[in-house]
């Protein structure tokens, strides 16, 4: 199951109209639902779904940041590649898992969970969340997340994500 595949079980569960895709390859053509497009100023809650194809840490977290002004009350931010296997895949700015963290540290009105993917697929939904207690942002390199990963990520299986969308529903 990739990416669409999550994005399409979202939709369908939760009903949701409006989508925007912001930087990331082109999944607008593989989605069953209409995207909407606006020319000027996006009002608040204008999205049921954002997904974010930022692969870079620090501008990650500002795209996560301004998506949960636009965000709808229900709604749901998606990224990919939180979940890197090995050192080298964070290599060329593919260290998101670094502005997922950061977040985990500093904003407890979201739910932040990884569906434990072969890159791993990032969900944050408006809700909230414990703070991420460990040794802060200085200490965040590969072998950090490695010993941490499951709770730093709060990784959830493809089942859990599954039985949990179709409880929620």
């Amino acid at each position: 199951m990739d990416i669409k595949d999550i994005i399409n079980i979202l939709i369908q569960q939760n009903n949701y109209q409006s989508m925007v895709q912001i930087k990331g390859k082109d999944l607008i053509s593989q989605i069953t639902l209409d995207t909407s497009c606006y020319k000027t100023q996006v009002p608040e809650g204008a999205f049921d779904l954002i997904y974010l194809g930022e692969l870079e840490g620090n501008l990650l977290y500002k795209d996560i940041v301004s998506s949960l002004k636009i965000l709808s009350p229900n709604g749901t931010i998606v990224i990919s590649n939180l979940n890197p296997m090995t050192s080298d895949a964070q290599l060329d700015n593919k260290d998101g898992w670094r502005a997922w963290v950061t977040k985990r540290n500093y904003d407890f009105e979201i739910t932040q969970r990884v569906i434990d993917t072969s890159d791993g697929i990032g969900l944050i939904t408006k809700g909230n969340q414990e703070p991420w207690d460990k040794p802060g942002p200085r200490c965040y390199n590969y072998y950090y997340l490695d010993f941490y990963r499951k709770d730093l990520l709060n990784l959830i299986t493809l089942d859990e994500f599954i039985n949990t969308a179709i409880v929620e529903k």
